[in-house]
């Protein structure tokens, strides 16, 4: 992630990323792009509706709430698991395998949780964001439901993405080629 955000980021440019836990874990970069006039731009096709979060974080938001269902394949050998000795092996029904903030889940698994950054950094940010990560043996594909509380909204989105209907099998592939249509579109429509 520092191998491509640093020289981008220092020379001025425009860095895009789907690694919104690369951010949390290091956030000189947004520091770096203030300082050289650089532009990050987080492609989060991973979650819909958070235009309404940040529209919600122009009030008071009390409390935003991710709780993430993954099938349990999709979160063996993430480190928190393994640094807190939970097997995520023959589960026959759903297990909470962590419930903290954002910035703690984004280091606990840097590989499954960009959405929980995202969301974090378009609302009150990755310590008060809250994050619920479930291992959930009767899913086949990722599943997400946001809660927010605010002033001005209180509101749920539930976000479930199929990539199998679009013929690939590499879900994670197609979560980043979505994500990057959908920031390629905000660009030429002037937004990020």
């Amino acid at each position: 992630f520092m191998d491509f955000a640093m020289p981008a980021l220092t020379r001025g440019r425009l860095f895009v990323t789907v690694s919104g836990a690369g951010i949390l874990a290091n956030p000189e970069v947004v520091e770096t792009a203030k300082n050289n006039n650089g532009k990050i731009v987080l492609a989060t096709g991973a979650l819909l509706g958070l235009d309404a979060v940040r529209a919600a974080a122009e009030g008071n938001i009390e409390k935003i709430t991710l709780k993430t269902r993954k099938p349990p394949n999709g979160l063996a050998g993430a480190p928190f698991l393994v640094e807190n000795k939970i097997s995520v092996e023959n589960l026959t029904e759903a297990k909470l395998v962590f419930d903290g903030s954002a910035r703690d889940g984004a280091k606990g698994f840097p590989a499954n949780v960009n959405v929980a950054a995202a969301l974090s950094l378009a609302g009150i940010g990755p310590d008060k964001t809250k994050l619920q990560i479930w291992a959930d043996p009767s899913i086949d594909r990722n599943m997400h439901t946001i809660t927010v509380e605010a002033d001005s909204a209180r509101f749920r989105s539930f976000t479930q993405f199929d990539s199998d209907i679009i013929g690939d099998a590499n879900e994670a592939q197609v979560d980043a080629e979505i994500c990057n249509i959908i920031s390629d579109s905000f660009l030429n429509c002037g937004l990020s």
